[in-house]
């Protein structure tokens, strides 16, 4: 009895094993940082590449599914295994009556798994798990690849130096030129460093400061990656007829 015991324990965690080590995606996790995007060009779409092995000694008909677990809300996602690179709005290969499209991988082969990051001008950072399946069992699980993937805000002094508030003086408002998509935030301050307003930056946006008192105030340009990209001293002024 015990040695029947025995060996179905054995045989069950035999069985266990070989369903972790069917596939193995390299890198997992994916941490990756992109630098060098252009996020004045909406069609800016940066690549983390990783790949998938086979390590079973038969046939694994692949399918995956994409999940978004954190992501600004203007990014989007495409998925390329070794059949295609699928539209955005594919988030999985294997939906019955809708899609059916498993990555062939056999013994040993090693298939592409890239996940594309689409910013859409937005700096930000992401986490997407890719999970990979059988067709043949597409409720079990066998690996996830996770990509964690970061587009920073690469503000040049030039850009920074480009910033402008006006008119200045101000008397009811004032406005944000050059660049106002690299700033986030407005906050301004008054000669003692007392904060006296904060405005979210908007395009074309017109910023209040018709009850403030006359004087030199400061106006502090954020950016959310980079923080302070600059401040600037502004007079308010009201005008007597």
């Amino acid at each position: 009895m015990k040695q029947t015991l025995l060996f179905f324990t054995f045989f069950l965690f035999t069985i266990q094993i070989w369903a972790q080590d069917v596939l193995v995606v390299n890198p997992n996790p994916h941490i990756i940082e992109f630098s060098d995007v252009d996020l004045t060009d909406y069609w800016s779409e940066p690549v983390a590449h990783a790949e998938v092995t086979n390590l079973t000694n038969e046939t694994v008909l692949m399918v995956w599914e994409r999940e978004i677990v954190d992501a600004p809300a203007e990014w989007e996602f495409r998925v390329c295994d070794g059949n295609q690179c699928y539209a955005s709005f594919t988030w999985t290969t294997y939906d019955p009556g809708i899609i059916e499209e498993p990555d062939t991988l056999t013994p040993g082969e090693v298939s592409l798994l890239d996940l594309h990051v689409l910013p859409r001008q937005v700096a930000g950072t992401c986490q997407v798990k890719v999970h990979l399946m059988s067709i043949d069992n597409p409720g079990e699980v066998l690996t996830t690849a996770v990509f964690e993937v970061s587009v920073p805000t690469a503000v040049s002094e030039v850009e920074k130096a480009a910033l402008r508030v006006f008119p200045n003086p101000a008397t009811d408002y004032f406005m944000l030129d050059n660049q106002s998509n690299l700033v986030d935030e407005l906050v301004v301050y008054n000669v003692l460093g007392k904060r006296v307003r904060s405005f979210p930056v908007v395009q074309g946006g017109k910023y209040n400061v018709a009850d403030l008192p006359n004087g030199m105030y400061l106006v502090t340009l954020l950016n959310r990656e980079e923080g302070i990209l600059k401040t600037v001293r502004v007079s308010k002024r009201n005008y007597r007829p």
